[in-house]
């Protein structure tokens, strides 16, 4: 498909890429592993099918600090006949959109919370669809924080200050600490509140904005040793039903967590240790970047595991 042209007009879809480093069964981070980097009324939501090609672009929250910056990577993307960019939103529980969830991220303004006086996800929705591209919201999920020093008070509160419980924590209790070598504090995905918090985030941005997918990334524990929070423990020793810890957490991230949205998708397909789609009709298929037949998965409700292309 052609860039020049606008998609194809198949029934509406919003597709939730979600990236998984790692195991998919047990959710982990390999070591070393490289990262990359529904719909509510009134939002563009277009499909993508199996005959469609994804030539992916992703844009991260340090490559843009106005307007112009935006366009011109935009105008690149689609000079070299991309079809997909994944713009990042969300870096670590704050926002590159106006939001009234999470305060405004640093790199936009140097202060967290700063107005930059323009909202670069609707720039960016702007620049790609002017150029015929799909523009999915990519969220950093898990992550809250990093660096030595908590965030500073904004407007809204950053979550690190008002939710320290929400922190991973590993086989002896202990939470991540700011500096660790992880480089983030992320919250943990068995705890309810953390997933609430996610699901309100993501649905915020698909109905207030026309993005063509949401694209998780980070959405994975550090290593096995995490997380054994209390609340996560207290809710597997009451809750689970025959499951190792492990299978209990990928459970929470590919089964509560997702299913979240399970009143606007239908499925969730997941490629290979890159990323996921979930559509919201019911068009069958998933998006294969590399023409390859999809494979399934065992333990998880990701219906299919299919190879995506990643950056350096």
């Amino acid at each position: 498909m052609s860039v020049a042209k606008a998609p194809n007009h198949h029934p509406p879809v919003l597709l939730l890429a979600v990236l998984l480093l790692g195991l998919p069964g047990a959710l982990t981070a390999q070591q070393g592993a490289a990262t990359p980097g529904g719909g509510g009324e009134g939002t563009r939501l277009i499909s993508i099918r199996d005959s469609d090609q994804v030539r992916g672009l992703w844009v991260t929250r340090w490559e843009y600090a106005s307007p112009e910056a935006v366009a011109t990577i935009m105008s690149r993307a689609a000079s070299l006949g991309l079809t997909d960019v994944f713009f990042q939103v969300r870096g670590r529980a704050d926002a590159f959109y106006r939001s009234g969830l999470e305060p405004w991220g640093e790199e936009l303004t140097g202060r967290l919370g700063g107005d930059p006086g323009w909202d670069p996800l609707d720039t960016a929705l702007t620049e790609a669809h002017t150029r015929g591209l799909r523009l999915h919201a990519w969220v950093n999920t898990f992550p809250i924080w990093n660096g030595v020093r908590p965030p500073p008070e904004t407007v809204p509160r950053h979550v690190f200050l008002d939710h320290p419980d929400w922190i991973m924590a590993d086989r002896a209790g202990r939470t991540l600490r700011l500096g660790n070598r992880f480089g983030y504090v992320s919250a943990s995905p068995g705890n309810l509140e953390v997933q609430n918090h996610i699901t309100a985030v993501v649905l915020d941005i698909a109905a207030r904005y026309p993005v063509d997918g949401i694209h998780f990334d980070y959405i994975r524990l550090p290593d096995h040793d995490y997380s054994y929070d209390a609340i996560s423990r207290g809710r597997y020793l009451r809750e689970s039903r025959d499951q190792s810890y492990t299978q209990w957490q990928a459970e929470e991230i590919l089964g509560n967590l997702l299913l979240a949205f399970g009143h606007r998708v239908r499925s969730v397909s997941v490629l290979g240790n890159s990323s996921a789609i979930t559509q919201a009709t019911s068009a069958s298929g998933s998006v294969d970047a590399s023409s390859r037949k999809p494979a399934r998965l065992r333990r998880s409700r990701a219906s299919d595991a299919i190879p995506a292309a990643r950056p350096p």
